[in-house]
């Protein structure tokens, strides 16, 4: 699958954002909507990360990091994760691990 094919659409993004299940980690804040397979957004809020170089470089740390979580076992849902400022200093492993930890909470 193409890297926009699994992204959650705009119309679907608002309604994640809104009503949603919540979990959250260290790094991240996710919401997840059950849904037939398993599609992802990453936001980077401006009032987080002013610049537009770091905003662009936390969704792309972010986005790898969930791909290849997901690659092992992803639940059916369609998940709005929301990015803190902490994804640009820590370790990838570290991400991964979060990343992961979040897609369990949405195992179940």
């Amino acid at each position: 699958m193409g890297l926009k094919a699994s992204r959650v659409g705009a119309a679907r993004l608002g309604e994640v954002s809104q009503s949603g299940r919540a979990a959250r980690t260290g790094f991240f804040l996710g919401k997840a909507l059950p849904a037939n397979g398993f599609r992802f957004s990453v936001v980077t809020p401006k009032k987080s990360f002013r610049e537009a170089s770091s905003r662009n470089r936390a969704r792309r740390r972010c986005r790898e990091a969930f791909r290849a979580a997901s690659s092992k076992n992803a639940p059916n849902v369609d998940l709005v994760v929301t990015a803190r400022p902490a994804v640009l200093e820590v370790e990838f492993s570290a991400l991964l691990a979060e990343a992961a930890e979040l897609l369990r909470c949405y195992s179940s």
